[in-house]
């Protein structure tokens, strides 16, 4: 049994996923997150749109550690439920955050979808040390920026909401380039963001960001090996 989805941008180009051969963890995670949404929504009343975000938020996370391009879609679906649920909260800077990594899932998938040849195939690496001090200057830049947008929308948590959009967007970025310390920054992401959901009563989505916490631990442990093989690689190269 197969699921096929079709690249817009490109038809030709297509994401199957074998479900014959999903193993163990990848339906652990589908089946536990609809659990955990299930029981959500029974005991803090969480919407439909809430759960909705959380499974398909969960799974593909989980995706991304398997480097499989169907996380894409998932990410897709979790981040546009969320845009309506944060506005109706008043949090402006996490509902236009939902926005912005829409729009970067889609060069994310395009990224990840393009053809190229096999020496230069998409591999884990690590990030060249002027990029990661470049996009630290983005980071302070950045957060300096937005917060004045954020007060303008009337937003009630400014300066963790404008640190959470921009360590996001930085953060899809380095996973779009499949550079490895995109996991360290999607865990201090997911760390601010737990707090934040927690004193705003947004439990299931507290408990979400929990869970994509320890699938960012797994995902950091799946990248780091073929990162050391592809960095001897390129070294022995030179």
């Amino acid at each position: 049994m197969q699921i096929i989805f079709a690249f817009l941008p490109k038809p030709n180009v297509c994401i199957r996923v074998e479900f014959g051969q999903m193993n163990r963890v990848a339906w652990l995670v589908v089946f536990g997150s609809v659990l955990v949404a299930g029981l959500c929504g029974w005991q803090f009343q969480t919407t439909w749109l809430e759960m909705v975000a959380f499974v398909s938020g969960a799974t593909g996370v989980y995706w991304v550690t398997r480097e499989h391009i169907i996380n894409y879609p998932l990410q897709m679906i979790s981040s546009l439920c969320y845009v309506k649920y944060f506005w109706d909260g008043k949090l402006p800077g996490q509902a236009g955050l939902m926005v912005l990594y829409s729009i970067m899932l889609i060069y994310g998938w395009w990224f990840w979808s393009r053809k190229r040849p096999r020496d230069k195939a998409l591999r884990v690496t690590r990030i060249p040390f002027l990029v990661a001090l470049a996009l630290l200057a983005i980071l302070v830049l950045g957060v300096a920026g937005v917060m004045p947008v954020l007060k303008k929308l009337e937003g009630t948590a400014i300066l963790i909401d404008a640190t959470i959009l921009v360590l996001n967007i930085l953060a899809q970025f380095m996973t779009d380039r499949k550079w490895i310390e995109n996991w360290p920054v999607w865990i201090a992401v997911n760390g601010i963001s737990i707090g934040l959901y927690i004193q705003r009563q947004y439990i299931a989505t507290a408990i979400l960001y929990a869970v994509f916490m320890a699938l960012c631990i797994l995902g950091w442990r799946q990248w780091a090996k073929p990162a050391q093989i592809n960095v001897t690689a390129e070294s022995a190269s030179l």
